[in-house]
């Protein structure tokens, strides 16, 4: 067996196992008990989407999808920032509503 042949199934077996992950977080999306299981998992599906494309540009043999791989990062972290800052104030206001009507 020749070194290209070799690395060609690593890579392919490394691709089928990160949409297995994909599948198995996609799950946990949409059964996860509470917000946070959901920002987990939605944050899970874009790391393992940006595996999949970094395996997608070695197999092809291309450096046209490092743009779109850094603008996913970009994306992911932003987005997942966004969503636990948003429901940081949430629980803030509640926790405050619920102080107000204690007293």
């Amino acid at each position: 067996m020749t070194s290209p042949y070799i690395c060609s199934i690593l890579l392919n077996s490394a691709a089928v196992l990160l949409l297995a992950a994909i599948l198995l977080t996609m799950v946990r999306l949409i059964k996860g008990p509470t917000v946070f299981d959901r920002i987990l998992s939605f944050d899970g599906i874009g790391v393992s989407m940006i595996g999949l494309l970094v395996i997608t540009s070695i197999l092809w043999n291309s450096s046209q999808f490092l743009d779109a791989i850094l603008v996913y990062c970009i994306f992911g972290f932003f987005g997942t920032v966004a969503f636990s800052y948003y429901l940081h104030l949430t629980y803030e206001l509640e926790d405050s509503e619920e102080g107000s009507i204690n007293d």
